[in-house]
């Protein structure tokens, strides 16, 4: 009996870790690349995912002090990519007035048929105005 408990042991801890990082991943918002978990193994990495922000239409200028606000919540966005992360995106640029403005993400995607690389938009967001 015990033999039996000692080689279906391992194998039942390793399912009870990666169903706790599976819960934990859809319950808590934590990116599968965090925690320790074995779903970093299911997706691209982070830095596949790209924001284009575009503020070129905009008389106001990002002050310097919400750039790290920004790239703080870019670098999020990047890593669990949400509709209401990408929000949050737009959310610094709207507390700062900095309108008309754009964000897109994009992310790459791999076609093993073809062994090529693509992008495909993710996620859009804009503003026209300070009240949108």
């Amino acid at each position: 009996m015990t033999h039996r408990i000692k080689i279906c042991l391992a194998p039942a801890l390793l399912v009870a870790v990666a169903l706790s990082q599976l819960a934990t991943v859809e319950i808590t918002g934590l990116s599968r690349w965090e925690g320790g978990g074995f779903g970093m193994y299911s997706e691209l990495p982070p830095m596949t995912r790209h924001v284009l922000i575009d503020v070129s239409k905009s008389p106001n200028q990002l002050p310097g002090r919400a750039v790290g606000d920004l790239t703080g919540k870019t670098e999020r966005f990047q890593l669990i990519p949400t509709n209401s992360n990408l929000e949050a995106v737009g959310k610094v640029l709207h507390q700062h007035s900095v309108v008309p403005f754009r964000v897109e993400a994009w992310a790459e995607r791999f076609d093993l048929s073809t062994g090529e690389v693509s992008l495909k938009r993710i996620g859009r967001i804009s503003a026209t105005s300070a009240s949108e």
